[in-house]
């Protein structure tokens, strides 16, 4: 037995075997200790941990007869120093509608290309926000042709090759810190698409939404309890440059992503296409496409800086969008 035999999207590594654990799903609340049979493998992982000696998250290829990529997140506890976090990859994201995004949403986002724009995928940790924009970036290079570019820190998913009548190429920057110096540079990459991991600071906001009004269409990601409160945050972060950020927005999603076990009254959701029982978790998607007829207001309430206003055009949109329209 070796630990990629093992189901599990996180491990943590602590100062022992006997003292790391899984978790099956990033929400779920059961730990499982590792196995005993495989302790001197979870020893050679801390040794190979301990060796970066970094406060950043890093990523590391891991396994013997197969590998694996493993995205690590180092943290001082008070009896453990540094107790690591290892989620797991997910290999090449699935089709957006496999991932429980409505398929008149898939349809508006790919059914034509753009020349600019910023497409944000907003939601809390472990809400499935890097997988949807990453399902985003390989469907709409498949369907368009052209070059996709991202910066990322690290590397989240494996989309690096061909796809379609396009190809993706992968860049990996040390720490959050470099993201902005970075996407500064993909000015001149010749990019279709630039695709730009977790915006986290305030130099890397400013960069996504700088390169999304000069020529470029941006994909990318940022942690929020909601759409309007994600973009008024996103705002703040590019330091309240609301008119930009009004003419750049293409569309933005919040995500939310449940196990509709643990969802009392719900009733369990059929399976998705391809799949014949329910999910283990389930996504909802709150969108926000700047589309005709609803731009003007759209943006006026971006530009004032009244994203609360925003929650009416939320909801009509949702409502078309899951009766299987478009706005």
């Amino acid at each position: 037995m070796e630990l990629l035999d093992l189901p599990f999207s996180d491990l943590f590594v602590g100062a022992h075997p006997a003292s790391s654990w899984l978790k099956a799903t990033p929400d779920a609340r059961e730990m499982e200790f590792v196995p005993e049979a495989i302790f001197p493998e979870i020893e050679g992982l801390r040794r190979d941990l301990l060796a970066r000696s970094t406060t950043q998250s890093f990523s590391i290829e891991w396994g013997s007869s197969r590998r694996e990529r493993l995205r690590v997140k180092p943290l001082t506890t008070a009896h453990i120093e540094p107790l690591f976090v290892c989620r797991r990859f997910t290999g090449t994201p699935k089709p957006m509608i496999e991932l429980g995004i409505p398929a008149a949403v898939v349809e508006r986002l790919l059914s034509r290309p753009v020349s600019n724009g910023l497409i944000l995928f907003i939601g809390s940790m472990a809400a499935g926000k890097t997988t949807a924009a990453s399902s985003f970036t390989v469907e709409y290079i498949s369907r368009h042709g052209g070059v996709a570019m991202t910066v990322e820190a690290p590397i989240e998913m494996d989309l690096e090759g061909r796809h379609g009548k396009g190809i993706v190429y992968q860049t990996e920057v040390e720490s959050d810190d470099d993201m902005g110096p970075a996407l500064r540079g993909m000015l001149r990459s010749a990019a279709n698409l630039l695709f730009c991991g977790e915006v986290k600071t305030d130099v890397a906001a400013r960069e996504v939404l700088n390169l999304s009004t000069s020529g470029h269409p941006v994909v990318t990601t940022f942690h929020g309890p909601d759409l309007p409160t994600g973009l008024l945050r996103f705002a703040r972060s590019t330091g309240d440059q609301n008119d930009a950020l009004a003419h750049a927005l293409t569309a933005v999603f919040h995500l939310t992503l449940r196990n509709p076990r643990l969802m009392p009254g719900v009733p369990l959701p059929p399976g998705l296409p391809g799949q014949s029982s329910p999910p283990e978790r389930l996504l909802t998607v709150s969108p926000l496409l700047v589309v005709d007829g609803t731009r003007d207001q759209v943006r006026s309430a971006i530009r004032s800086g009244n994203f609360d206003q925003l929650g009416s055009e939320i909801e009509r949109q949702r409502r078309l969008f899951l009766g299987g329209s478009s706005p």
